[in-house]
């Protein structure tokens, strides 16, 4: 069996030009260089890298986050050159996006919609989206963060600390608990944050009360440094922290 002639990478950016012996360049549609179809590659090389800046170099050996890097994408004839985001600009896309579904409480399937990507090709063309899968990572991800980040911040408290908690039921009729983390810090500013918010399913009474307390505090870090506690006037509450 005759071995099969292997085929230079500049090849892909040249085709038979019609009614002729010749190829022509479709590295973009304004140019019109043709040479003969016996011309060395070193020929086509020398052209690629004047006159479109493209080397073999730039293809398997791009330098990586090179935000001026670009690729070609086949369109018709032609390759047509696009641009490359670079990793910090993705990610720092990525992180708006997911600010913007927080704070605006948006559901995870509102990157799907295509008014929603209808604004961000306006915005950057170059960014290709996101599912509502990535953007559970990436939440996820940011959640993983703000952890690492509270528990900086709660070991950075000069003093004790107080919680404030309450009970209450979603229109659903789905129980939630919250608890609330107040300190003062080293500039004497008051401070706060959400320590817990969860589902609390039932029973409510003094044992699950005690249960989801605790645990909280504890995953917190900041079990040891309760100072005060405030609570509504739920009938669980006062024997569930006699018992924490």
């Amino acid at each position: 069996m005759k071995k099969r002639k292997h085929m230079s990478w500049v090849r892909q950016y040249f085709k038979d030009a019609p009614s002729s012996n010749r190829v022509m360049c479709i590295a973009s549609r304004s140019c019109s260089a043709t040479y003969s179809i016996n011309s060395a590659t070193s020929n086509l090389c020398l052209h690629l890298k004047q006159k479109h800046n493209i080397t073999h170099e730039s293809l398997d050996g791009a330098i990586p986050d090179d935000p001026m890097q670009t690729t070609f994408a086949k369109d018709g004839s032609y390759l047509a050159i696009h641009n490359v985001l670079d990793s910090d600009t993705t990610v720092d896309i990525m992180t708006k996006v997911v600010e913007w579904v927080i704070d605006t409480k948006q559901s995870f399937s509102s990157v799907e919609a295509p008014s929603f990507k209808a604004m961000t090709k306006a915005l950057n063309q170059f960014w290709l989206g996101c599912s509502r899968a990535t953007l559970i990572r990436a939440i996820n991800d940011e959640m993983t963060t703000a952890t690492v980040q509270f528990r900086q911040v709660v070991e950075s408290i000069p003093g004790r600390v107080a919680i404030t908690c309450d009970g209450w039921s979603a229109r659903s009729m789905r129980g939630f608990f919250v608890i609330t983390l107040h300190w003062i810090d080293q500039s004497w500013s008051l401070r706060d944050c959400v320590l817990e918010f969860k589902y609390f399913p039932p029973p409510h009474d003094q044992w699950s009360t005690m249960e989801i307390v605790l645990n909280s505090l504890i995953q917190g870090n900041v079990h040891t440094k309760i100072r005060a506690a405030t609570t509504d006037n739920a009938s669980e509450m006062p024997p569930a922290f006699e018992h924490i």
